[in-house]
């Protein structure tokens, strides 16, 4: 047996990596790298517009409400002009 190689369970291993394999698993990571990289931008983007939107949510609420009572108000003064134009 050669002194560079060891059988291990049936399995016969040797020290000499090829450079094509090297370079292939090197560029695996650092594609899987760059892939986390846009994931995590990707991730941080819809975070921001998540907080932007639960402002927008809250304004429009507040929107809502104010038009709410701004229709009542309407009606109670429609209400009030039919009045005077039966007394009339």
């Amino acid at each position: 047996m050669d002194g560079q190689e060891q059988t291990v369970n049936g399995w016969q291993l040797d020290r000499r990596v090829p450079a094509a394999l090297i370079i292939t698993v090197m560029l695996q990571f650092v594609g899987f790298v760059w892939w986390a990289a846009s994931v995590n931008e990707r991730v941080t983007a819809l975070e921001r517009d998540l907080a932007d939107s639960s402002v927008m949510v809250e304004r429009v609420t507040r929107v809502e409400t104010r038009v709410d009572s701004i229709y009542w108000q309407l009606e109670k003064i429609d209400g009030k002009i039919d009045r005077i134009a039966e007394i009339n």
